[in-house]
């Protein structure tokens, strides 16, 4: 079964027609991937008090959703799913600026060792944005610098990360 580009488009990113997702992994990871949306919104706040999409949003519940995507990791036999679950722990995490966001890429950093997916790239750049929120600069920016091949398609993100250097110590 081949999808056109313009069905999968209307799988992933707009979810119209589910039912062709026979996978049922697949379609766990999307309907979780929708649910924790609006907890990684830079509108989340708002969403807490206003509602997001009529209902509104409880962020206590942050800690137990990434506890959920760890599970996941632990269960979902693909290697791909796996990834994609570490990140979006590490993302709603990071995010919400839990305490546990380094233990939990110590933890899965071991999926990305045989892994040339995209999603690598995401959670390198996650790494080194918690690394500088933790106030480990200059490790956090030369993290970010593994980015910067024009090979890589988060190089950018790199590129403006040298912000945080301010200091000739740092540099050096």
């Amino acid at each position: 079964n081949f999808y056109s580009e313009k069905e999968i488009e209307d799988i992933i990113y707009k979810n119209k027609e589910l039912s062709k997702i026979k996978n049922e992994e697949i379609r766990d990871y999307i309907d979780f991937l929708e649910y924790q949306k609006p907890y990684i919104s830079s509108w989340k706040s708002y969403y807490s008090r206003f509602g997001y999409k009529g209902k509104k949003i409880d962020l206590s519940k942050v800690p137990s959703m990434v506890n959920e995507a760890l599970l996941e990791v632990d269960k979902v036999k693909n290697n791909y799913l796996k990834l994609r679950y570490f990140f979006i722990a590490l993302r709603l995490s990071h995010y919400n600026n839990l305490d546990n966001t380094l233990q939990i890429y110590e933890k899965y950093k071991y999926l990305l060792k045989n892994s040339n997916s995209i999603v690598k790239e995401w959670i390198q750049g996650l790494y080194a944005g918690m690394l500088i929120k933790k106030g480990e600069v200059v490790k956090g920016v030369y993290e970010f610098t593994k980015l910067f091949g024009e090979d890589k398609y988060n190089w950018h993100l790199a590129y403006y990360n040298f912000k945080y250097i301010k200091t000739d110590e740092q540099w050096n």
